[in-house]
């Protein structure tokens, strides 16, 4: 019995280095780290990217809008500009109207214009216009205005021009008293492509009296 416990079990010495032995592992821990940061920084660099070309829209929308700000600053000075001039303008022809003893004030004839225009009948040119002339009564003269009214547009309907006219004889404004009314038409061909007729209104307010000498 003795001599058995003596025996010692078969061994041979272990030369191997663990740590110059390969990896072999299924998934190795460098490939893994590895995957690890390229995924970070393709993360990172694809919001970086993005939050770039957020800003450069932004920044493309601000100029744009700047541009725009400019454009439209610009655009309504010359409006300020351009209705002052016509305020002043306006102040004028009252003034004068006044002064000749005018039968009646450019702007209400505006106002009146457009609300006796038929929807169906477009405006292209308004010219209003006045000349004196002394008319006569007894040993008396008296300046008056004659007073033209020259309307340009288009129309589609010639019984639309037609009640227009009609309505432009009937208006109160535009038969002050002491003056008859003159409306001379002139109508050209009707555009084929579109059915627009072209059209132009001459009316004239003279003083009723005969007996006038142009001045």
């Amino acid at each position: 019995m003795s001599g058995r416990s003596n025996i010692q079990s078969n061994w041979h010495p272990n030369f191997r280095i663990e740590s110059t032995l390969p990896d072999t592992r299924t998934i190795r821990t460098h490939f893994i780290v590895k995957v690890a940061i390229y995924t970070f920084v393709l993360i990172a660099a694809a919001f970086v990217l993005q939050r770039e070309y957020q800003a450069y829209m932004l920044r493309q929308t601000i100029s744009e809008l700047e541009l725009q700000v400019q454009k439209t600053s610009s655009a309504d000075l010359s409006r300020l500009k351009k209705s002052e001039r016509f305020r002043k303008l306006a102040l004028n022809v009252k003034e004068l109207q006044r002064v000749f003893m005018a039968p009646l004030m450019a702007h209400e004839s505006i106002v009146e214009l457009a609300s006796i225009k038929p929807k169906e009948l477009t405006f292209t040119r308004l010219v209003l216009s006045e000349r004196v002339v002394q008319v006569r009564s007894g040993r008396k003269s008296t300046p008056k205005v004659i007073f033209s009214l020259n309307i340009s547009g288009d129309v589609q309907d010639l019984l639309i021009l037609t009640q227009f006219k009609r309505e432009l004889e009937e208006s109160q404004l535009l038969n002050p008293s002491g003056y008859k009314v003159i409306i001379n038409e002139d109508i050209q061909q009707r555009d084929v492509d579109t059915g627009i007729i072209p059209f132009q209104l001459s009316v004239s307010l003279e003083p009723a009296k005969s007996e006038s000498t142009i001045k």
